[in-house]
C-alpha cells in the first residue's frame, strides 16, 4: 500500500537517492540534489527560524510552537529545489504541525492555501462538492474551505475526531480524496456522488449514531449544510 500510486499519486523522481541524469540533462545528480539540504547556511537559517524552540522538546514546551503560515513562508523563502510550490512546501510545514514544532494551520489560513493552488485536489474536491468557485477570486475558494471544514467541526462526533486526528489538515487531506472517490461512480445521474447525497435522507440524522452502527448506512455527518454557518462566513 505504501507504493500503491492510486493512493498516493505519482512520486517526484527528484527525489529519488539515485541520480536521474540517465533521463534528462537537466535533472540533477545525487550530490545536487543533497548537498543544499544540508549546508551550513540552511541550517543556520533553520535554527534562526525556530528562535526560542530550537533545542527544545516540542512535545513539552508547547507554548512555544510556531505558526504554521509561518513555517510556509520561511521554506519558500529557502527557494530549494522542489520546495518552492505545489504539495511538497505544503507538506513540510504539515510535518511540522506532526512533530509538535508549529500548530496547525487555522481554516482561514487552509482555505487560502487552497485557493491559491487551484489545480491541485483540494480545490478540484471543493468543486465536486458543488460549490461554484471555478471563475472566482480566492475568497470564494477559501470561505469555501471555511465552510467545508465547519460543517465537520460542527457535527462529527468527538469520537470520531479524535480517530481521525481531526483538524484542518484533515480536513485539506479528505477533500483531495474526493475526487477519486467520485469517480468510482458511473457519470450518471443516477450514480452520482451527488446524486446519491441528494438521495439520503438525513432529517433524523444523529451525531454518534454511526460509531455502533454495524450496517454502514449510518453516515458521520449530514450531508445537508447549516445556512446560518454560511451566513456567518460570508458576512
Amino acid at each position: 500500500p505504501f507504493f500503491n500510486t492510486c493512493v498516493w499519486g505519482q512520486p517526484c523522481a527528484h527525489f529519488g537517492v539515485q541520480s536521474s541524469r540517465d533521463h534528462s540533462a537537466s535533472y540533477p545528480t545525487t550530490q545536487e540534489k543533497f548537498t543544499p539540504l544540508f549546508s551550513s547556511q540552511l541550517q543556520d537559517d533553520w535554527v534562526q527560524f525556530l528562535g526560542p524552540m530550537a533545542y527544545q522538546d516540542p512535545g513539552i514546551k508547547t507554548e512555544l510552537r510556531l505558526p504554521w503560515v509561518q513555517a510556509k513562508d520561511w521554506i519558500l523563502q529557502q527557494k530549494l529545489r522542489c520546495f518552492s510550490s505545489g504539495l511538497t512546501p505544503f507538506q513540510f510545514c504539515n510535518n511540522l504541525v506532526a512533530l509538535g514544532i508549529c500548530n496547525p494551520p487555522t481554516a482561514e489560513e487552509m482555505g487560502a492555501w487552497i485557493a491559491g493552488n487551484r489545480r491541485l485536489g483540494a480545490f478540484q474536491g471543493l468543486k465536486i462538492l458543488g460549490f461554484d468557485i471555478d471563475a472566482r477570486g480566492p475568497k470564494f475558494g477559501q470561505t469555501a474551505f471555511q465552510s467545508f471544514h465547519a460543517h465537520l467541526e460542527q457535527h462529527l462526533h468527538p469520537s470520531d475526531k479524535l480517530d481521525l486526528a481531526f483538524s484542518t489538515i484533515f480536513s485539506e487531506h479528505l477533500l483531495c480524496k474526493i475526487s477519486r472517490f467520485a469517480g468510482m461512480f458511473q457519470k450518471s445521474d443516477r450514480t452520482s456522488l451527488l446524486s446519491l447525497a441528494k438521495n439520503v435522507s438525513c432529517g433524523d440524522w444523529r451525531s454518534g449514531e454511526n460509531i455502533a452502527d454495524e450496517s454502514g448506512q449510518l453516515f458521520p455527518i449530514p450531508f445537508g449544510q447549516n445556512r446560518e454557518v454560511l451566513d456567518q462566513l460570508v458576512a
